[in-house]
């Protein structure tokens, strides 16, 4: 790898790499909720008869 082609991937990662790491946090943060299905009793959720 040349200098120049060095120096590029540095600073392609400083900037790439933070960006990665904050998307996958903001991804784990906001996801969504456990889906909930409410046209079903509770009885059959729960295994009661």
């Amino acid at each position: 790898m040349k200098r120049a082609h060095r120096r590029t991937h540095l600073i392609l990662w400083l900037i790439l790499g933070p960006v990665m790491v904050i998307t996958l946090l903001l991804a784990v943060m906001h996801r969504p909720a456990d889906p909930i299905n409410d046209s079903l009793p509770s009885a059959l959720i729960e295994g009661e008869r």
